[in-house]
């Protein structure tokens, strides 16, 4: 009872009623606080139940408060952690997008507290990557695995830590390489507008881009977190959208499976107002209702798959709809990572040869866990 409680605290369009009895059916609180912090919703779990806190156990309702109250800190921090880093991209004249925490919570919702975050997603050009990887650490930020970009191709991000102690994840692309062919990361840059973060224009993500790039992030998680379909669902009721220009978009761009399983789930499990013709196309291709049904199931607190198992490949492989770019889902796995680096150190003239390095280092690490499991 407690995910249907949390279920309706993400609608865009809540209503109080259907709120307030899900919240009187709650037997476990404890087990709905663990909830909303995995799925990110403690911040928005209390605003909402504010409307109702006769409901709610006083000592639950004083954790949510606390749980709020950080929040609006941690935005703060957030926030003039990100105005610092724009204002060294912009001094250095590279172009800086944010995207997703920040840039989605001033936007999207009634206050940016209400959005959970934890780090700070900047993205680059391609061209400008090692210069802003490199700007990055020359003002103290520390990355997790040092800066060699050739290592996080497959991802397209680096991850680092500001000396305020904020996760950043610099992002040169904004997918796996299986799915840079469904993000026109040319025209990103040109249709990019201007949000205001804590008083501050920023240029950030289009609507119709950001909606795209929400459905193969979430995706690519198995939509294991709320908070992910929450800001889908708030994009979609709060922008004024293009559908015609989107469903064309992504037809041409071949991702219309994974976009369209990403607006079922919103539509269905929010309430989010996807026009009626689009919602019919996708129940009607059993492609994209089958890989809705298994993320509602895990969206629902299934617990989802890990690491590179045959389940996980095989939902990612039933995402992508050309064959050139299963091919590259299937050489992604294969592609040299920072664990690779952690586990050899070579010069970096001889780096091909992590290529050969990376199955060897899977299937010792895998054949131990078989091992493990059989004599345990």
């Amino acid at each position: 009872m407690s995910m249907r409680l949390l279920i309706e605290c993400a609608r865009a369009r809540p209503d109080d009623g259907a709120i307030r009895r899900a919240a009187a059916a709650v037997d476990d609180w404890e087990r709905l606080l663990e909830q909303a912090d995995r799925h990110g919703m403690g911040p928005l779990l209390c605003w909402r139940l504010e409307r109702c806190p006769d409901v709610v156990p006083a000592a639950i309702f004083g954790r949510l408060r606390d749980r709020l109250h950080a929040g609006a800190a941690n935005s703060l921090k957030l926030a003039a952690e990100l105005g610092r880093l724009v204002a060294l991209f912009d001094q250095a004249g590279i172009e800086v997008a944010p995207f997703k925490g920040p840039a989605i919570a001033w936007s999207l919702y009634e206050s940016p507290a209400l959005r959970q975050m934890s780090d700070l997603d900047l993205l680059v050009r391609p061209a400008d990557a090692q210069r802003a990887a490199d700007l990055l650490v020359a003002n103290g930020c520390r990355p997790g695995y040092g800066t060699d970009l050739r290592f996080f191709g497959s991802n397209g991000e680096l991850p680092l830590t500001s000396p305020a102690g904020v996760p950043v994840d610099l992002h040169w692309a904004l997918a796996p390489a299986c799915f840079r062919h469904a993000l026109d990361m040319d025209g990103f840059w040109s249709r990019l507008v201007t949000v205001s973060i804590a008083g501050r224009p920023m240029r950030s993500l289009a609507p119709e881009d950001l909606l795209v790039f929400l459905c193969i992030h979430g995706a690519k998680h198995f939509w294991c977190s709320l908070h992910w379909l929450c800001d889908l669902a708030r994009l979609i009721d709060r922008r004024a959208l293009d559908w015609d220009a989107l469903v064309e978009y992504s037809r041409a761009r071949r991702v219309s499976r994974t976009v369209s399983a990403g607006l079922l789930l919103a539509a269905d499990m929010l309430g989010a107002g996807v026009p009626p013709s689009i919602l019919a196309g996708a129940r009607a291709c059993p492609h994209t209702a089958r890989i809705a049904r298994r993320a509602q199931l895990w969206v629902g607190g299934r617990p989802v798959p890990r690491g590179p198992r045959a389940l996980e490949f095989r939902f990612q492989l039933s995402l992508v709809e050309r064959p050139s770019d299963k091919v590259r889902l299937c050489w992604g796995i294969l592609a040299p990572t920072p664990a690779e680096l952690e586990s050899l150190s070579l010069p970096r003239p001889l780096f091909p040869v992590y290529y050969a390095f990376r199955p060897l280092r899977l299937m010792a690490k895998y054949s131990r866990l078989a091992a493990r499991r059989l004599f345990s």
